[in-house]
């Protein structure tokens, strides 16, 4: 599967944390925005399981995308920005996994999360330009 870092694309990266901290567990992350021409980066998002406590603003359940197989939602909190390069990186080097892309009403619901989750770093949120925002 090819990977060209366009919004609604799906990568499963390896996410270390305490109890796996060689990150042998993969998160689903999808690729929110256009590559910033003058950065070269994108912000992207991951999904986590549901869990009491977690972010609801876009819950997704199995069957919404191929690669979720119980109940998620998307972890705003921890939304970042990357240089394309550096994906592309991962995937050449298999530590990241192209995965098949959103489905454009998946994608719309996780983006306009984006807004609407108050757990969205600033940093993020001020990353975007009105044109991004049709909805």
């Amino acid at each position: 599967m090819t990977f060209s870092a366009i919004p609604g694309e799906t990568l499963l990266i390896p996410t270390p944390n305490r109890n796996d901290p060689n990150g042998a567990r993969k998160h689903l992350n999808i690729i929110i925005t256009d590559i910033d021409p003058v950065t070269g980066t994108v912000i992207i998002v991951g999904i986590e399981s549901y869990w009491r406590g977690c972010d609801t603003t876009t819950v997704i359940r199995q069957g919404e995308h191929p690669s979720i197989t119980h109940k998620t939602s998307v972890n705003y909190a921890k939304a970042r920005i990357v240089e394309v390069t550096r994906l592309l990186d991962l995937v050449k080097n298999r530590f990241a996994i192209p995965q098949d892309p959103c489905s454009e009403e998946l994608f719309k619901r996780i983006k306009s999360g984006i807004r609407r989750s108050p757990r969205t770093p600033n940093k993020i949120r001020e990353r975007f330009v009105d044109d991004e925002w049709p909805f």
